[in-house]
């Protein structure tokens, strides 16, 4: 490992990763760190059941989730079970009829069409008595999840690397990961060849950076061959939608992924349904493809709009509804259900502070949904209100719930209550660097080196780097707005360094003047104009260097 560049080394230490074979296998283009899928507890049993109920023409149903995760994971067990029956379907709830997980009445519906073995996907560990309910309609269950199990578990086969006891070394796999476990084990049994488990690799890509899990250990080694699956163009129906969003063969990273194909596959959840989804990742007919693929592009685009629009319809609402809270709980009543998550996420990023938004579904009931600043743990902050709640769940950084109307004040109160009695450094979100660098360190030799971190994500963000110090010579405002801004700094020496800021030029109006001099944070890129490369740091923060 002697060839490592000196910034990929230290950033390799910072990121706790120090030993040669750990350092070999973070950078290596062929990881191994995978296992063995039977160390799940109940895999072996999991598996039988699956194979006995195809053996005896037994019907199974997939219940799935409407998000990129849960859809990818739809996807790889359809696939995966096609190999061994014809019998076997799949049923993804609606956001808005039903929500999140297992829905009793859905079950009855699957019962009644005449399932055998229900299957869960991305959903199921924390629904004991939806559980209880398809075992008493007579449907065998298996859960496949990786959601975080609460007091209460479902009494059924349960494969969740989360699940107390799992038996499983890595506690970290999306939904799309745990069915990809299923799929291997079903593989080793010998009901299909090992080639189909290559070919599913790009979706468990997909859903594992959609669900923003972190990118380390065996979720490293799923997105890199992953990866690699997606530029190679082997899926008719993901080749054909990449060229919709559009996206370049060949060139596409985990970025690429993130900011093209997640949010399409998300928006038709949002929007509408996220079946089309499966569809289209099934399908092997063109003309299907594309046309469900320009339909997911137009639901991308009224998702678009929507959340602008209740962007700032929210934002004025928490100006009159609780304007000096710690902790602001707004009440939009025209919001989108399907975008108010998205907002939430935009509103915090934007004040600082964790917001939930709450909607009206009727009957004097609120559908919530939360998002949270790094610094705090919002499940644990939430999870002490449970009586307030009617349904309630989530992680350290965002929620969902449903409660009563009349309860809103009394939520509202009780965490604004809970942020106060916070020591106020807690709630103070800070830009964390990796590490300082000097101007005349950024280089495309060095922003190049980089990309033996990739894939970034969860768990392994892109390096952020601290300019210290540095002289405003120029500034550029760019954008319709002037919401952007392109700076050029010098230091001490004299030394030019190109900034881009996007979207916050406002927020630091005060800094992007000629002469000031600032400590600038970011992470490195490069720009391509008229074809020449240039490095250019692209900013997080600023502060003044005075």
């Amino acid at each position: 490992m002697n060839n490592i560049h000196p910034i990929v080394a230290a950033l390799l230490k910072k990121r706790g990763i120090t030993q040669p074979e750990a350092m070999a296998e973070f950078l290596s283009d062929r990881p191994k760190a995978t296992y063995d899928p039977f160390l799940f507890r109940d895999m072996e049993a999991s598996v039988e059941t699956i194979a006995r109920t195809a053996r005896d023409g037994g019907r199974i149903c997939i219940y799935g989730d409407y998000d990129a995760d849960g859809v990818t994971a739809t996807t790889i067990m359809m696939t995966v079970l096609r190999q061994l029956t014809d019998k076997v379907d799949y049923y993804i709830p609606s956001r808005f009829r039903e929500g999140y997980g297992l829905n009793k009445d859905a079950i009855t519906s699957i019962r009644g069409e005449g399932a055998d073995l229900l299957i869960t996907v991305d959903n199921g560990s924390a629904f004991p008595e939806e559980v209880a309910h398809a075992r008493e309609c007579g449907l065998e269950v298996v859960v496949t999840d990786h959601h975080s199990i609460g007091e209460a578990q479902a009494d059924c086969l349960m494969i969740n690397p989360k699940q107390k006891d799992s038996g499983y070394p890595f506690p970290y796999l999306a939904g799309c990961g745990v069915a990809y476990k299923v799929a291997q084990a079903l593989q080793r049994k010998g009901y299909f060849e090992h080639s189909l488990l290559a070919r599913l690799l790009d979706l468990v890509a997909i859903g594992t950076i959609g669900d923003v899990v972190p990118l380390v250990d065996e979720n490293r080694t799923l997105v890199k061959y992953g990866l690699c699956e997606i530029n190679s163009g082997n899926r008719l129906s993901l080749k054909l939608f990449e060229e919709v969003i559009p996206l370049t063969p060949g060139s596409i990273d985990a970025e690429s992924v993130s900011f093209g194909i997640v949010p399409r596959i998300n928006a038709a959840g949002r929007m509408k349904t996220a079946d089309i989804g499966v569809k289209l990742l099934l399908s092997e007919d063109i003309n299907d493809i594309r046309l469900n693929a320009l339909i997911m592009q137009g639901y991308n685009e009224k998702r678009r709009e929507e959340q602008d629009k209740t962007y700032d319809v929210c934002m004025q609402l928490m100006e009159e509804q609780c304007p000096d809270s710690l902790f602001p709980v707004i009440r939009a009543e025209h919001a989108h259900e399907g975008i108010t998550g998205i907002v939430a996420g935009k509103i915090r990023e934007t004040i600082k502070k964790p917001v939930i938004i709450v909607t009206p579904t009727g009957n004097g009931l609120l559908k919530g949904t939360g998002r949270c600043i790094e610094s705090l743990d919002l499940y644990q902050i939430m999870k002490q209100h449970q009586p307030l709640y009617i349904k309630f769940g989530g992680h350290k950084g965002a929620c969902g719930f449903t409660m009563e109307e009349k309860n809103l004040d009394k939520l509202r109160k009780a965490l604004h209550e809970d942020l106060a009695a916070m020591d106020p450094t807690a709630l103070q979100e800070t830009t964390r660097f990796d590490l300082p660098i000097d101007a005349e360190q950024i280089s495309l030799e060095t922003i190049r080196s980089l990309s033996v971190l990739e894939p970034f994500g969860a768990g392994n963000p892109r390096p952020v780097f601290l300019l210290r110090a540095m002289t405003v010579q120029s500034v550029r405002r760019m954008g319709s707005r002037g919401q952007h801004a392109r700076l050029h700094l010098l230091d001490s020496s004299g030394t030019p360094v190109e900034v881009i800021l996007f979207s916050r030029a406002g927020e630091y109006e005060e800094l992007l003047q000629q002469g000031r001099r600032i400590h600038v944070a970011g992470s490195l890129s490069i720009n391509s104009f008229q074809g020449r490369d240039t490095p250019q740091m692209e900013a997080v923060d600023m502060k003044a260097a005075d």
